[in-house]
């Protein structure tokens, strides 16, 4: 299989290649054949080789460099949202896929969603959440300067997005890394022999899992 880390040199923000990284380490531990490659700016990306597409947060400069070089894939990006291709899209470029970022000035996005990214003062907040495809919540970190206008396909909250197998959110942790659950939810899309399934451990990241959701917990009360 072919995993594509998009512009990992320009988004990856907080950790984020932990993502891949444990995806990646998760996948060979079962027997899995896994190929990354990490195509950015001006590079030619094959959306349609790809197996499993993602991308972390960046500066807003960086954000915004990744947007323009994307515009040349917009048709062919839709269409294997269309196809059902595995996107996991973290931090804020879930602002690149909605039609655009209205802020001190309007930055038109690639619009394959129709959801608009709105300026407000920055989000810092540790978050713990319901999705409806898991068992477990999710948690993890939020560090952001927009909010999502007009999503009419929510994963969690407003604050999301899943449409077919494209799953955008702004949460970051990273948030495979922290959500074993979600991770295994990837896994067992991608494996070529289901029966490596029964190879796979997570029981540190469970472990690690329950605690801080524990600790959460506490610091609620």
């Amino acid at each position: 299989m072919v995993i594509a880390h998009l512009y990992s040199d320009l988004l990856n923000l907080y950790g984020n290649d932990g993502n891949i990284k444990i995806l990646v380490n998760k996948l060979k531990q079962i027997g899995e054949d896994v190929e990354v490659v990490y195509p950015t700016v001006k590079d030619n990306m094959e959306f349609e080789k790809y197996d499993f597409i993602y991308m972390g947060s960046g500066t807003e400069g960086n954000q915004e460099i990744a947007i323009e070089d994307l515009k040349r894939y917009e048709n062919e990006i839709s269409k294997v949202v269309e196809e059902n291709k595995i996107f996991l899209i973290t931090g804020n470029s879930i602002d690149i896929f909605g039609k655009e970022l209205v802020g001190e000035k309007t930055i038109r996005g690639l619009g394959i969603f129709n959801y608009t990214s709105k300026y407000v003062p920055r989000i810092r907040k540790d978050v713990l959440y319901k999705a409806s495809f898991l068992e477990n919540p999710i948690l993890g970190y939020e560090n952001h300067n927009y909010i999502l206008e007009s999503n009419e396909h929510p994963l969690w909250e407003d604050q999301g997005i899943k449409y077919n197998e494209f799953y955008g959110t702004y949460t970051e942790g990273p948030i495979l890394v922290r959500n074993p659950e979600f991770l295994k939810y990837f896994i067992s899309k991608l494996v070529t022999n289901k029966d490596n399934l029964e190879k796979l451990d997570l029981e540190l990241e469970t472990k690690a899992y329950n605690n801080f959701r524990m600790l959460l917990n506490h610091l609620e009360k």
